[in-house]
């Protein structure tokens, strides 16, 4: 039940099973990972999700496309 925050999906942190954080996941459908910003490659499975936190948007992050990892097949913006 998270507010929409970026394009009809939700930017969140990930909590893995096994305690890792993985901050500014944007997620889609409430259920598709689309995307990880500021990462290389994706470093876990949906499966491996044990809880999702909203990202705080009283401090907006500031993102430049170029520093998206997209896994939906979309290319970012040059």
């Amino acid at each position: 039940d998270l507010p929409e925050t970026l394009d009809g999906g939700h930017l969140v942190t990930a909590v893995l099973r096994n305690g890792q954080r993985i901050p500014h996941v944007f997620i889609a459908r409430r259920n598709e990972i689309i995307g990880i910003y500021d990462a290389e490659h994706l470093t876990f499975e949906g499966k491996d999700v044990a809880v999702i936190e909203p990202v705080d948007w009283t401090k907006p992050p500031q993102f430049f496309s170029m520093n998206w990892l997209r896994l939906d097949g979309a290319q970012p913006p040059q």
